[in-house]
C-alpha cells in the first residue's frame, strides 16, 4: 500500500456513537456505516489488517463512505507483526471484524442484523455469479448431454406430480421435447392459480404413464446427461423426490446425484434486477409462446431463454 495509516473501524465506531446523541440516529447511522465499509472494502478488493481491537482498512477506503474529521482520531500505523490480507466480500470482512476481541469491537444488535443482511446478499450475489458463469459454460458446450427439466403439480397439493416435461440438448444440438402425463392424476386439474394446459403440448405427442413408470423413464434419460438446466429447477427436483413417499426418496434422490444443476432463475437477475417467470423473460427477449404451465412447453421455452440468458 502507498501508506501504512489505517483507520480502526471499531474505535472509529465508537467515535461516532459518542458524537450522535439520538439513539434512533445512531442506530441508522450505524447499520448503514458498517455495510458500507463492507462494500468499500469488498468493491476494491483492498487490503485490510483483522487486529485484537477490531479492523484495520486504509484511510483513502474509508474516505470513500465516510469523510468526517474523526478519521483522524482513529487512524494508527501498523505494527510489525500486522499482516494486511485481501478481503473481497462482504462475509470476510464482517467474519474479521467480529471476530475481533477488543471492547469496541463486539457488534450491537442492530450491527448484528446489518451483518446477516449483508452475508445474505453477498451469498447471493455470489450464488447469482455462480449460476450465470454455469449457463454460459453449459450452453457453449459441444460435448455435453444436457436435459431442461420442468414439473407440474396439483395447484392445491403440491406432493401431487401432474405431469414432467423435458428438452434433451445433445452436443450444443436440440434432440428433443418430450412430455409425460401421470396416468393416475389426469382428473386432477389446475385453474384458480395457474392455467390447465396439460392437454396443450406443443411440441409433438403427450406420453402416458403412471408416477412409478414416468421416474423410471426419467432415470434413465438421466443416465446420459451430465447438466441439469430449469426455472426454479430445485423446486421440482425436490418435488419428484418425494413424489412416491418417504420410502422411494433416497432412491429417487439418486438420479440426480452427481449432476451439475443451473437455475436459470438465477441468471434474470441481470434483466431486471430481479428474478423473472419464464414468461416474463419470454416477453422481454421477444420469443413466441403459447399454452404455458405445460411441462413440455415450459421446458423447450426455457432452453430457448436460457439461450439468450447466455449471452447477456
Amino acid at each position: 500500500m502507498t501508506t501504512n495509516q489505517y483507520v480502526n473501524l471499531s474505535i472509529l465506531r465508537g467515535l461516532l456513537l459518542e458524537h450522535t446523541p439520538n439513539e434512533y440516529k445512531r442506530v441508522m447511522l450505524m447499520q448503514t456505516k458498517l455495510v458500507n465499509y463492507a462494500r468499500a472494502v469488498a468493491s476494491a478488493c483492498s487490503y485490510a489488517v483483522p487486529t485484537r481491537m477490531g479492523l484495520l482498512v486504509p484511510e483513502e477506503i474509508a474516505r470513500q463512505v465516510l469523510d468526517t474529521p474523526l478519521i483522524e482520531h482513529a487512524m494508527r500505523p501498523l505494527k510489525q507483526n500486522e499482516q494486511p490480507s485481501i478481503f473481497n466480500d462482504v462475509e470476510g470482512i464482517f467474519i474479521a471484524l467480529a471476530e475481533a476481541k477488543g471492547p469496541l469491537a463486539k457488534l450491537t444488535k442492530a450491527e448484528s442484523r446489518a451483518k446477516r443482511k449483508a452475508i445474505k446478499k453477498a451469498q447471493s450475489k455470489r450464488k447469482r455469479q455462480h449460476h450465470n458463469e454455469a449457463l454460459k459454460e453449459a450452453m457453449s458446450a459441444t460435448d455435453k448431454m444436457i436435459i431442461f427439466l420442468d414439473v407440474e403439480w396439483y395447484e392445491r397439493s403440491k406432493g401431487k406430480v401432474t405431469e414432467i416435461g423435458y428438452t434433451l440438448i445433445e452436443n450444443g444440438k436440440h434432440s428433443g421435447t418430450h412430455h409425460i402425463l401421470i396416468s393416475e392424476r389426469m382428473n386432477l386439474r389446475n385453474k384458480k392459480f395457474v392455467p390447465d394446459n396439460k392437454d396443450n403440448f406443443n411440441f409433438g405427442s403427450s406420453m402416458k404413464m403412471t408416477l412409478k413408470d414416468a421416474l423410471e423413464h426419467l432415470r434413465t434419460v438421466l443416465v446420459h446427461c451430465d447438466i441439469i438446466i430449469g426455472h426454479s429447477v430445485g423446486g421440482d427436483i425436490t418435488v419428484l423426490t418425494h413424489a412416491l413417499g418417504h420410502k422411494h426418496r433416497s432412491n429417487i434422490h439418486s438420479m440426480f446425484k452427481g449432476k451439475q444443476v443451473v437455475d436459470t432463475v438465477h441468471s434474470t437477475n441481470k434483466i431486471a434486477g430481479q428474478r423473472m417467470s419464464i414468461m416474463r423473460c419470454l416477453d422481454h427477449f421477444g420469443i413466441e409462446h403459447s399454452h404455458l404451465h405445460n411441462a413440455g412447453n415450459d421446458a423447450h421455452y426455457n432452453w430457448l431463454v436460457a439461450q439468450e440468458l447466455a449471452t447477456v
